[in-house]
């Protein structure tokens, strides 16, 4: 008869802990008592009195290291994958020592895995910086037509290329009527942000949202229906409720192919302007606006 020692899959940011599996009380004692196993970095040390119980135990606790005797009742060892293996009588250093092999090596393959989700993490956000940037490339007409299809399939937009879409741009303003751009205007961008994507979700069927300056944000929203204001509407107001600030959309006219995109942009931010004549809180379109109205030009000439 003799101790087995296997190893559990490493879970993330956890100590190495270590159960003993024994049936014997005597030697149970003896391997638990004898080491100072917190002092060798070994938290928390459990033990079971069989494989099932042990089982049992590890749904509510997680360890790096199980040291199971290789014959017992209910459940056996051979059932565990095997790393270490040991004669009894074990004398308890050379169960430290193989012990403290073990814990190394979860050690290193936890530090492994701190580091691979580490890159995972800057891969993800590099890439989501570079779908932005190009969204945002494509609002002011940098980028070639040629290469819009082969970056929509890239950043995983490719079911963006052929549908109806509306530009929406979005600014916050202050009680006073000013821009809220002040020394808080980067947390309030980036709750306006979080806020403005929380409440994108389930109103439309497919949107993008660029966060493109300290006081405005541009959604894209696709398959616009005849109920589109209804959703405007409802979108400004849990944004006026939220915040406690007035906000004002700019819409453009429905558009097809993203190369149209600066174009759809372009009409939204003409619509945005109307904010000076009209007020906040509303929602304007570009295909309400008569722009060579000749009352309207001065007017625009005048905002410029």
């Amino acid at each position: 008869m003799g101790l087995e020692f296997t190893r559990e899959k490493v879970r993330r940011d956890r100590l190495t802990g270590l159960l003993l599996v024994e049936g014997n009380e005597a030697i149970k004692n003896q391997l638990m008592n004898n080491v100072p196993w917190s002092e060798y970095g070994f938290s928390p040390v459990l033990s079971a009195d069989n494989g099932q119980d042990a089982l049992a135990l590890l749904e509510r606790q997680s360890v790096g290291i199980i040291v199971i005797d290789i014959q017992m009742p209910v459940m056996s060892g051979v059932e565990f994958q095997v790393s270490a293996f040991l004669l009894k009588p074990v004398a308890t250093k050379r169960f430290l020592d193989v012990a403290m092999r073990l814990h190394k090596e979860v050690q290193k393959e936890q530090a492994k895995e701190h580091e691979l989700r580490a890159l995972r993490a800057q891969a993800a956000n590099d890439l989501l910086s570079l779908k932005e940037k190009f969204l945002t490339d494509l609002l002011h007409q940098k980028v070639a037509p040629a290469e819009i299809s082969s970056k929509l399939e890239f950043f995983g937009l490719a079911e963006c290329k052929d549908r109806d879409y509306q530009v929406v741009v979005m600014e916050c303003h202050n009680g006073q009527g000013n821009s809220a751009c002040e020394k808080d205007e980067y947390v309030l961008n980036i709750e306006f942000f979080d806020q403005a994507k929380q409440l994108l979700v389930g109103m439309f069927h497919y949107s993008l949202l660029i966060n493109y300056n300290c006081r405005q944000l541009v959604a894209i929203c696709f398959e616009p229906n005849e109920n589109f204001y209804l959703y405007l509407k409802k979108y400004l107001d849990n944004l006026n409720l939220h915040f406690n600030l007035p906000f004002t959309f700019g819409v453009s006219s429905c558009f097809r192919g993203l190369q149209n995109l600066p174009m759809a942009y372009r009409e939204a931010k003409v619509a945005l302007q109307y904010r000076y004549i009209h007020g906040f809180n509303r929602i304007y379109f570009f295909s309400e606006i008569d722009v060579g109205h000749p009352a309207n030009y001065k007017q625009f000439y005048q905002l410029y």
